[in-house]
């Protein structure tokens, strides 16, 4: 097992999915910064960097719970995951927004 916590004990499967998961969430951020453009009706290019800097910040997020142990404690994480999973739904809603004003 991978030693994430510094303390030297060895990591349940929990933390081990918790490690990919930040791996996968900011993989998608890069991804998305990377090759996510004008090809999607009502994803605007500051639309794009918004949601490159949730990805990133959901998966750092994901970083700190390895060390905390939980997502709801302390409760700044708690907060920090709930601002993210805000800005994911107000991205949403945006591009949403956007395909109706903007007909294809």
């Amino acid at each position: 097992m991978v030693d994430f916590s510094g303390t030297g004990e060895a990591v349940e499967i929990v933390d081990q999915f918790n490690a990919v998961e930040a791996v996968f969430w900011i993989v998608l951020g890069v991804l998305t910064a990377l090759f996510a453009g004008g090809r999607l009706p009502g994803f605007t290019g500051i639309l794009r960097i918004w949601l490159v800097c949730t990805l990133i910040a959901f998966g750092i997020s994901d970083l700190c719970e390895l060390r905390t142990g939980a997502w709801w404690r302390p409760w700044w994480l708690l907060v920090w995951k709930g601002a993210c999973l805000l800005s994911f739904a107000a991205i949403a809603f945006q591009v949403q927004k956007n395909r109706k004003i903007t007909p294809s």
